[in-house]
């Protein structure tokens, strides 16, 4: 195992002992160095010791463990090359992810050997630093011995130093690893560089309109569930109001001319222009902010986002080439918001109370996202006895999903006919007309918890009924800041709490609003981007809800 020497500061001594521990298994020289120090000193140990390898820490970039063995490996395994070097990721001051850029400039750098000098042109002409600093390289011993001793003291006091660090690139062959082994925490950079470097960058040009003609006044609606269905059902008429020949299909695979998405796993080449809307609220909120990591958005001309809170997400990882779609990310509000004080909502709301029946004032709603492990008994058991109206109101599924079906089936024929203030909606009604006629919605981790408070309807997540969405399947999860959240065992507890005023939910329902943006205009903002960018509409107002990301990806 070949010795490296490793060369820290003495002001960083605490998170430098936590990283020896964490590369316990090469084998290391540690040399501690303050400004003080002679500089041709420094060169002068070096040039003696045993070490063929050397590394300079840097305390602004967390490494996995064994980094310093995986660094030498690949030198190992690349005997020719003078430095090895990791990609590197972008966290927040929070040590919250965000993945990095750098594919959208060298898709074909990761896991190969190049000259140092060709990343050298990459990072002045793009003014991107893929090289990160002197913590995501190991570097050759013979290349640090030919700096003066006054660069080599510079670079380990400012492991950052970008034109010492050019230089040692532009001298040797370099093996670019394509395994990520460091996270940059922050950015350091002055803010114009970073302005102009995102400016630069390929992804954030604008792509021109469509001229007129070149596609055709046709939109395709994606929609696999009914829940899809009621989410953009007000965009497409809309649409058929401006004239548009709308048709909704249930093949994720349909080509179309305008095609509109709102799937966790779309295919927006089967459209010669494509528009891309949240699936659900929550979406993907294991992975918030940056949801784009797991559901790229980088292929679709139009993204389209709800409220102020969504907009933040978006915002601190739009610097990211994926989160972009061609045309940008638009705040235009959520589409089922245009209908909420219609007339024809109105009406619904009306029919669906005269239509059940309902024997008591107050209601509560039990809208699951899953129905599982007698989730509606445990419902029905602890507040059959209260004097409220018990409202069921379960997802349309499709027959794939056999076995969900099948339990909302034996729950049914449980309970049907034996409480006096139970009542089944049917799965295929609109969940706001629901969500407007109940008083408290009680859930695992359903979106309706959020659309209920459009309403100003709080909501209950149960937090130890279970999910299967995996094997074994796993404990709902739902944001706090959004809902009272109890185990099973206490939901009657809390059910009287929150109708009796001892427990007050006007907090949820404040941080509600951000999430959805003020409705009225939705569909028609929506509409006017789609027009304007196809060709076939000159309204511009919608521009000035263009996201612009705050955090950008540069050291």
């Amino acid at each position: 195992m070949e010795l490296i020497s490793v060369f820290y500061k003495a002001n960083d001594v605490r998170r430098f002992e936590a990283f020896l521990n964490d590369n316990d298994s090469a084998a290391v020289e540690s040399v501690c160095i303050t400004a003080d120090d002679n500089a041709g000193e420094i060169l002068s140990y070096l040039k003696e010791s045993e070490s063929s390898l050397v590394y300079i820490f840097d305390p602004d970039y967390l490494c996995v463990s064994d980094m310093l063995s995986n660094l030498a490996s690949a030198l190992s395994a690349h005997p020719d090359e003078g430095i090895a070097v990791t990609t590197h990721r972008f966290a927040d001051d929070h040590f919250r992810l965000i993945a990095p850029p750098y594919r959208a400039y060298a898709p074909d750098l990761f896991g190969q050997t190049r000259s140092g000098s060709d990343i050298v042109r990459i990072v002045r002409e793009k003014q991107v630093n893929i090289i990160g600093s002197s913590s995501c390289c190991l570097f050759r011993k013979e290349l640090l011995t030919a700096l003066r001793p006054e660069e080599l003291l510079q670079l380990i006091l400012t492991p950052s130093e970008k034109d010492i660090l050019c230089a040692l690139f532009s001298a040797a062959s370099v093996y670019y690893m394509d395994t990520i082994l460091a996270v940059r925490i922050g950015k350091s950079a002055d803010e114009e560089l970073l302005k102009k470097a995102y400016a630069d960058w390929s992804f954030s040009a604008e792509k021109p309109r469509l001229l007129p003609g070149a596609v055709k006044k046709e939109i395709c609606f994606i929609s696999t569930c009914k829940g899809e269905y009621y989410n953009i059902r007000p965009i497409a008429e809309e649409a058929e109001r401006r004239g548009y020949k709308v048709r909704f299909s249930e093949d994720m695979y349909e080509r179309s001319e305008i095609g509109v998405y709102s799937q966790h796993v779309c295919y927006p080449k089967n459209a010669k222009f494509s528009v891309v809307l949240l699936h659900d609220m929550l979406q993907d909120y294991i992975h918030w902010p940056n949801l784009w990591e797991v559901e790229p958005w980088g292929d679709f001309d139009l993204g389209i986002l709800p409220g102020d809170s969504w907009a933040e997400r978006w915002q601190r990882c739009g610097a990211l080439y994926y989160a972009n779609p061609r045309h940008g990310i638009y705040s235009l509000g959520y589409p089922k918001c245009d209908d909420l004080y219609s007339q024809e909502h109105r009406d619904n709301v009306n029919r669906l109370r005269g239509s059940l029946g309902l024997r008591y004032d107050r209601s509560i709603l039990y809208a699951p996202s899953w129905e599982t492990e007698g989730k509606e008994d445990d419902f029905i058991t602890a507040l059959a006895s209260l004097p409220v109206n018990l409202l069921v109101k379960h997802v349309h599924w499709p027959p794939s999903y056999a076995f969900v079906i099948r339990n909302i089936e034996e729950m049914h024929a449980l309970h049907e006919g034996k409480y006096e203030n139970l009542y089944y909606i049917d799965a295929e009604e609109s969940i706001m007309t629901v969500l407007d006629l109940c008083d408290i919605i009680v859930s695992d981790e359903s979106n309706v918890l959020l659309e209920g408070l459009l309403f100003g309807k709080p909501g209950i997540a149960v937090t130890d009924w279970h999910i299967p969405d995996c094997t074994p399947p796993r404990l709902a999860s739902f944001p706090e800041e959004y809902a009272v959240h109890c185990e099973k065992a206490l939901l009657r507890d809390y059910i009287e709490k929150i109708l009796s005023r001892e427990l007050d939910c006007s907090e949820y329902i404040r941080r509600g609003a951000s999430l959805f943006g003020p409705g009225g205009s939705v569909c028609s903002d929506i509409m006017d981007a789609i027009d304007y960018f196809t060709g076939y509409g000159e309204k511009t107002d919608f521009l000035q809800k263009k996201l612009r990301p705050r955090l950008l990806p540069f050291d």
